[in-house]
Parts: structure tokens; sequence; C-alpha cells
């Protein structure tokens, strides 16, 4: 499975995509992914979904949609856990998760004085981004404040890119 969230939400397993095309299946995913190996609470998924007015047949729409990832993604994909569902990922699976490790390792090498070193990690973890995050998800308040927060990881691996690159010499 690889899941990419740094531009319009991308997945594919086997090289098929598996976005889904209904809107709310594909709001949970994201959300999801912005979460990788922690639970999302079934209330914010909610809240998320219906902007705060869930109909009376929110628990089960909500269970019916989890069944349609899981279905696309693959049985264990996601994982329910006492209050809410889990999507267990690694850094292969996640380009968010990539790009987190590269501008540590690229934080960690600067702090070194490796600048050449930190400034490779810095270029791979900035490539990964492809646009602006969720152009093709309805984004409620759960998705935009994780997308604000996205930005802000982006704009500081910019400033570390930009003192990796002077530090280099590569200027």
């Amino acid at each position: 499975m690889e899941i990419q969230v740094l531009g319009p939400l991308s997945a594919h397993v086997n090289g098929m995509s598996i976005v889904p095309t209904a809107g709310k299946p594909r709001q949970i995913l994201a959300l999801l992914a912005f979460y990788p190996g922690r639970v999302m609470p079934v209330p914010t998924l909610m809240e998320e979904i219906w902007s705060g007015e869930p109909p009376a047949s929110a628990g089960t729409t909500l269970q019916s949609y989890i069944y349609q990832l899981r279905c696309a993604l693959g049985r264990d994909s996601i994982t329910t856990r006492p209050g809410g569902y889990l999507l267990p990922v690694g850094e292969g699976d996640l380009d968010l998760l990539q790009f987190r490790s590269k501008v540590g390792r690229g934080q960690q090498l600067l702090e070194l004085g490796q600048a050449d070193a930190a400034l490779d990690e810095l270029r791979a973890g900035m490539k990964l981004w492809r646009a602006h995050p969720h152009s093709n998800v309805r984004v409620g308040e759960a998705l935009e404040l994780e997308v604000q927060h996205l930005a802000e990881e982006r704009r500081r691996a910019s400033e570390l890119l930009i003192e990796a690159a002077f530090l280099a010499g590569r200027h």
C-alpha cells in the first residue's frame, strides 16, 4: 500500500488507485493518513464528515465507510481500537512519514555540522511534495488543522534547507 498526502490524496495497492470516489470515505482515509499509527477517535471522524450535524444513523454509516475502505485497501488495513480506528502504515507506505523522517535526519545532520549530507536529506524530503495537500478532498475542521500544521512543517523544512545550502556553500 502506498498513500500520498503531500498533494492531492493518492492511494495505491499493487499499482492500482484505490482512492474512494465518494467524498466521505475519501475524507476518512485522508484523516486517518494524517494520524498514522495513532487512533482516530470516532467523534472526530464524525465531526469531520458531518460538520457537527451527524445523522441518526451516523455510527452505522461510519462503520459502512470503514468497511468500504477496508475492501479497497485490504482487510487488515484499518484496525478497530477502543473508541476509534487506526491506519497502521510504515514509513515506506506514507509520504508524510518519509517527509518527516528525511527532515528530521536533515536537521540532525545540520546540528552535527554535516551541511552537505543535511542538504541531500532536506532536498529529498521537499521533493516528496506534489502540490497543496488534499486539493481533491473536502476539508472539515480536523483536516483543516492538519493541513495548517503541515504547512508549518513545510515552512520549517524550507528554512532548514536554506540554512543547509548556505552552510554547504551552495547558496
